[in-house]
């Protein structure tokens, strides 16, 4: 018995010295090294692995450097142009309005003179007559129109195939549109294109008899006045006038559509005909096209 008891003694003594005892509750852990000799086989230790890191060298670092030194550069140089394009736009937008105010004054002073001398009238008589299609507020329309009736009333004595009644029943309407009274300025022009259908200032009386209705508001009747014009006498000098002032009066009562198709027309039409005419249609235009 104490024979049998010795041998297991030292057997567990040398489980012992192994590493192999395990305490209650606690998991299993063998001893690897002492495993692998007393099978065997060889041991080979594995490496730990390292996290890999990306290094910048210093050339990536010098060609980010120059990259956002760029982009910054290109930045500032965006920031300089667009500030010169709103400069630019400034000074276009002054000048345009300069210069139409130089014209108008102009106008008149031509109109003045016309009137004071009476002589050589005719011949300032296309220039007098074009400030008609300055659209401005009702006022200023209307002073616009009024500075124009003289030069138009002594083209009416200049015309060869006017009988004197015509001229003088002419001359009598536009005498009260210089004299601002325009409810019958409208009613003498009515009774003149009646009276004289075929005369030679019949589409004079036309226009001028939308002018004073588009003072007076009266858009409808402005609407019709010009279009007579546009429709009967095309080729007339007051042709281009009366189809941007229509197109005009088309926008102011809610045709929108239709006066951007008709300032059109005169782009078109009179380009190189009537080039005052036009850059009016055509600066109308781009107000309606932009919104306004």
């Amino acid at each position: 018995m104490k024979s049998l008891i010795i041998p297991l003694a030292l057997v567990v003594s040398a489980s012992a010295s192994a590493g192999d005892w395990v305490s209650v509750g606690a998991s299993s852990q063998g001893a690897p090294a002492s495993t692998s000799i007393s099978s065997g086989n060889p041991v080979v230790p594995v490496a730990p692995i390292t996290p890999v890191t990306a290094v910048n060298t210093p050339a990536q670092g010098n060609l980010m450097s120059e990259l956002l030194m760029q982009i910054d550069q290109m930045q500032q140089e965006i920031a300089q142009l667009r500030g010169t394009v709103e400069s630019q736009s400034m000074k276009i937008k002054r000048l345009e309005k300069d210069s139409e105010t130089r014209y108008l004054d102009l106008d008149r002073r031509i109109v003045f003179l016309t009137t004071a001398n009476g002589s050589g009238a005719s011949a300032t008589t296309p220039s007098a007559s074009s400030t008609a299609t300055t659209d401005t507020s009702a006022s200023s329309s209307a002073s616009t129109s009024v500075s124009s009736t003289a030069s138009d009333s002594s083209a009416a004595s200049s015309e060869p195939t006017s009988s004197a009644s015509a001229e003088d029943a002419y001359n009598a309407a536009m005498a009260l549109v210089k004299d601002k009274q325009f409810a019958a300025a409208n009613k003498a022009f009515e009774q003149f294109v009646k009276t004289y259908p075929n005369d030679a200032l019949t589409a004079n009386a036309y226009y001028w008899n939308g002018e004073v209705y588009m003072v007076r508001q009266e858009l409808a009747s402005a609407i019709t006045s010009f279009r007579k014009v546009i429709d009967k006498y095309p080729d007339h000098v007051k042709a281009p006038d009366a189809t941007y002032k229509y197109a005009v009066a088309l926008d102011k009562s809610g045709d929108k559509a239709g006066a951007i198709e008709w300032l059109k027309t005169v782009v078109k039409r009179y380009s190189g005909k009537a080039d005052g005419t036009v850059r009016l249609a055509q600066s109308y235009l781009d107000k309606l096209n932009a919104g306004g």
